[in-house]
């Protein structure tokens, strides 16, 4: 199974439902590739809506990951971790 530049994009009520379904479909033995950005500056990619005055990432990312921190947010879903 692979997330290509998913996780990031997910609120925090959708992690836990997310991380568990993908557990239930993946095969015995099976392995996850998840990508993506390395330890993001979320403020840097920040931008201000002209209309109503939101501010937001422009890719709409709500979080930033390390190699460590997405090595703990899966192991603590049940997940064997191995860096690239």
């Amino acid at each position: 199974m692979i997330l290509v530049e998913v996780i990031e994009h997910l609120l925090d009520d959708q992690i836990d439902p997310t991380l568990d379904e993908v557990r239930r479909l993946l095969a015995s033995g099976g392995r996850v590739v998840v990508t993506c950005p390395n330890a993001e500056d979320l403020t840097a990619d920040s931008v201000r809506c002209p209309d109503c005055g939101a501010t937001f990432n422009r890719w709409q990312h709500v979080r930033a990951f390390d190699a460590a921190s997405i090595s703990r947010l899966f192991e603590s879903h049940g997940f064997r971790t191995e860096s690239a």
